[in-house]
């Protein structure tokens, strides 16, 4: 299922999480079927199809609550997040990413990629409320996604989430542009190229 998610074949990325999920169902295994709903809500995020999608990160939230594993609530919350944010519900996605922020702290095997999806979003939320206001209200909002954006950085490596850092540095310079702050846009495009680059290896 994740290599046809990695390689953008997302309907047979559908077909064989739904038969994975089957499967785990049959076997009673929650854990597992957790993470087979968690790859189904992106894959339909992916597909635009967000009903779809909220469903399937919300039983997976569900299980997650049922077997009290924080990382798992904190995933999910995020996804979540990601969906309400996609629709426009942002004091939705609001929540979610407080819930999900409640549940780092809680996470006793710490997993900073996981924290740094988590980070971003918060961002992107952060991000799209300062669209919606003006003045100090959105420069407040503004300035508080660069501070979320900060925080992914620490977080992310471009050689475990390519699309995840390109995203970064592209909404952490479009921020720094809607400041007024363009030496430093500039500045940002250029480290998130050069990660990037470095991800990709030397050219030939």
């Amino acid at each position: 299922c994740q290599a046809y998610v990695g390689s953008g074949n997302l309907i047979n990325a559908k077909l064989a999480g739904e038969k994975a999920l089957g499967l785990h169902e049959r076997g009673a295994d929650r854990h597992l079927e957790g993470l087979d709903h968690n790859m189904l809500g992106h894959i339909y995020l992916n597909l635009g199809d967000y009903r779809a999608a909220s469903d399937h990160y919300t039983e997976a939230l569900s299980l997650a609550a049922s077997l009290n594993s924080h990382k798992m609530i904190m995933i999910n919350c995020a996804s979540l997040a990601e969906v309400r944010l996609a629709e426009g519900r942002l004091e939705e996605a609001k929540r979610y990413c407080q819930r999900a922020l409640e549940n780092i702290d809680l996470i006793e095997k710490k997993d900073s990629y996981l924290e740094s999806l988590t980070y971003l979003e918060c961002g992107k939320v952060a991000q799209a409320e300062a669209q919606q206001v003006e003045g100090e209200q959105r420069q407040r909002l503004l300035e508080e996604a660069i501070s979320w954006f900060k925080k992914t950085q620490a977080g992310l490596s471009p050689l475990q989430a390519y699309n995840q850092v390109t995203e970064l540095y592209g909404r952490w310079a479009e921020v720094l542009e809607q400041l007024g702050r363009y030496e430093e846009a500039l500045a940002c495009w250029k480290s998130g190229y050069e990660a990037l680059s470095t991800a990709n290896g030397p050219e030939l």
